[in-house]
């Protein structure tokens, strides 16, 4: 037998699947996302809601992960309680059995049909939506045409004495078969490629109808452990909700191999044909998982806090490389992180100026200034790195226009945190050599940092909430500020002349700091100016 032809066969039927499970997803994301998750943020007041908010938002968008991921923003932002984000966890589980529940209809007849009018809404139409949806119809077809060639491929097996024969000694080993699905679901990050590829084994006559059940199980487990290993690198509500999951199918995964035994005997009792039956097997097992556990879900959240305490706030930015399948999120996500920033150069830098000047504190305000610098230039590359990274997939063109709004701001930001830097250390250089400043010019110059500083604000605060009359507030200043500058300086020249000493020292480091001043003021400005699209 030609075991090469097959293999080849094989793994283009399962690319094709996963590639239509990917244009599917990807379509269905794009047209939903936004609304999915107003519904989610909306409709999870108890979990049955939330159960079958969980189940429509993940069977619309093609994808578990999306779900989890809106789910944890909505946590992050204290919209929904961990429990409540529980339960649209239980509900995403189920969401995904819908799919497979319609891949057990005999669809390859129809892959055909779906790709034509999916390339017909793609090159023909200039709605977005609509080429979304062809997006959406184009990737059903390649799953549909997928699955036909993953039948084809398979079908010679199930006639080769010594191939089934080598099968058989492990379908004896349920164990064996639950490892290889978890192996493979986690290579193919798709539950349900797994079980596609378990339903066409068993049709053809490769695996007995019993061995599906370990598949499935392992399909289950096995679609966990991608969202586990990803939380690493996420949030803590992250890792609590992807830990949770995985011990939601752990548990219900070791409950059904204990009554193994029973359901290989009720198996044969759920209704279908072979396809259907191990289609509602996964369906089975996802809504008992979810019985068990929704009664319970404030528990499993308390258990969680405990495993995982909150932390008032997480000194690094942590940004999940999974947002960025779903652009929106991670564009809301990077100017919370960037709001988020801001703040702490308001708080421990630009605000440190004035115990400065009023001679207060000196050394712990310089010190705050330098930490809180270096922690800019930190979170800095973070957030540009994955802004970058975002930039590199399909945005429309607002998404890349806030793409670049937002990559200006973390650019002024971070100057910002450069240029009170640099004031730190002029401090620091006067303190040093007893350099005092005039009594009248350190009074000017601490009202144009209380000035400046309420500029600051205004700026970000338009930024966060697209405030446009507040950004236009802001640059309509500038003729103010200009003026303030001049008379800054002149007043500067003025009580030299009338104290009638001069001490070019004092002088040149005063007006070092009127000019860093106003680079703080101009970079402000840029900001307001980025709202408004003045780039």
């Amino acid at each position: 037998m030609e075991y090469v032809n097959i293999i080849i066969g094989l793994l283009g039927g399962i690319g094709i699947f996963l590639y239509g499970m990917h244009l599917t997803s990807r379509g269905m994301q794009k047209l939903a996302v936004n609304k999915m998750k107003e519904y989610i943020s909306q409709f999870t007041n108890n979990r049955i809601r939330g159960l079958l908010v969980g189940i429509v938002a993940t069977f619309f968008m093609q994808s578990s992960t999306a779900t989890s991921i809106i789910v944890v923003g909505l946590v992050s932002g204290s919209v929904l309680t961990l429990w409540q984000a529980l339960g649209v966890i239980l509900g995403s589980s189920i969401g995904t059995t819908l799919t497979v529940q319609i891949l057990a209809f005999d669809v390859t007849k129809y892959a055909s049909l779906f790709i034509f009018i999916g390339v017909i809404f793609i090159i023909f139409t200039r709605a977005n939506k609509l080429k979304l949806l062809g997006q959406a119809m184009l990737g059903i077809g390649f799953l549909f045409f997928g699955i036909g060639v993953i039948s084809s491929s398979l079908e010679p097996l199930g006639k080769d004495p010594s191939f089934i024969e080598f099968m058989v000694q492990y379908e004896n080993i349920p164990f064996v078969l639950f490892l290889l699905s978890v192996v493979f679901t986690l290579l193919m990050h798709s539950s349900a490629a797994t079980i596609v590829l378990c339903m066409t084994l068993v049709t053809t006559g490769v695996l007995s109808f019993e061995s599906s059940i370990s598949i499935v199980l392992g399909a289950n487990l096995g679609a966990t452990i991608p969202a586990l290993i990803s939380s690493l690198a996420s949030s803590r509500e992250g890792k609590k909700v992807a830990l949770s999951y995985f011990l939601f199918k752990s548990i219900a995964v070791t409950v059904a191999f204990i009554c193994y035994g029973l359901i290989v005997n009720g198996i044969a009792y759920l209704p279908g044909d072979l396809e259907r039956q191990i289609a509602n097997l996964h369906t089975v097992f996802n809504v008992l998982t979810a019985a068990i556990f929704l009664p319970i879900l404030y528990h499993v959240s308390k258990l969680m806090e405990r495993i995982l305490p909150s932390k008032e706030e997480q000194s690094v930015i942590q940004l999940d490389n999974r947002l960025l399948e779903l652009p929106d999120e991670a564009l809301h996500t990077a100017k919370k992180e960037i709001a988020k920033a801001s703040v702490k150069v308001e708080k421990n830098m630009i605000n440190q100026l004035i115990p400065l000047l009023q001679d207060q504190d000196y050394w712990k305000c310089v010190d705050l200034i330098e930490g809180a610098e270096r922690d800019l230039d930190r979170d800095y590359l973070i957030i540009l790195q994955f802004l970058l990274k975002l930039g590199q997939q399909d945005l429309s063109q607002k998404q890349s226009d806030k793409e670049v709004k937002c990559l200006y701001v973390l650019n002024d930001l971070e100057h910002i945190g450069d240029i009170v830097n640099q004031i730190a250390k002029i401090f620091t250089k006067m303190e040093q050599e007893d350099i005092l400043l005039n009594e009248a010019d350190k009074q000017e110059l601490l009202a144009m940092t209380n000035r400046i500083s309420n500029t600051y604000k205004k700026s970000l605060t338009a930024f966060a909430k697209q405030d446009f009359d507040l950004a236009k507030e802001v640059i309509n200043e500038q003729g103010t500020y200009s003026t303030i500058q001049n008379d800054l300086i002149f007043n500067h020249f003025n009580h030299l002349i009338e104290e009638k000493k001069y001490n070019s020292t004092m002088s040149a480091n005063h007006l070092e700091l009127i000019n860093q001043l106003f680079r703080v003021h101009q970079h402000s400005v840029h900001i307001s100016q980025t709202v408004l699209g003045v780039v």
